[in-house]
């Protein structure tokens, strides 16, 4: 191992240009292992950055009917918290505009038909409850908890 310690050689990887992978193989060359070499290259330049999810639209698989499209076809892929994150700012959205809806027809005195709001309201809760749920759900799934 180079004389020094292992924050002084990290220090000296990042002055010198080098990548998080190289500094990561380096520093597993001087006997760190994995967990520990993250966390002192984190310490000493900055955590990652959260990578975005791609949004993805793929025609249907489905044997049966090859041709269908269906909405398991629509989705978003990447890391599961970010994916998660991104289904509650979603169902956020939605209440956020029903909010929106139900203050002007309240304050414009134009109130819609008795069907049309009560059912707007309804279904428009129920989805964005459903897609705040499931993005809690899929957000759970990206957390780890590590134990020593």
């Amino acid at each position: 191992m180079p004389a020094g310690t292992s924050w002084d050689l990290v220090k000296r990887f990042k002055a010198d240009g080098l990548t998080r992978e190289q500094m990561l193989e380096k520093l597993k060359a001087t006997g760190l292992d994995d967990e520990s070499s993250k966390v002192l290259i984190n310490s000493v330049i900055g955590s990652m950055p959260v990578e975005l999810p791609n949004a993805q639209l793929s025609p249907g698989t489905n044997i049966l009917s090859p041709g269908t499209f269906t909405l398991s076809d629509i989705g978003l892929t990447g890391p599961p918290a970010t994916v998660g994150l991104y289904w509650m700012a979603f169902g956020a959205a939605i209440l956020l505009a029903l909010g929106v809806g139900f203050l002007m027809t309240e304050l414009l005195d134009k109130p819609l038909p008795e069907d049309v709001g009560f059912y707007t309201v309804r279904i428009g809760g129920f989805i964005s409850m459903c897609c705040v749920s499931w993005g809690a759900f899929r957000y759970s799934q990206g957390v780890t908890i590590r134990r020593k």
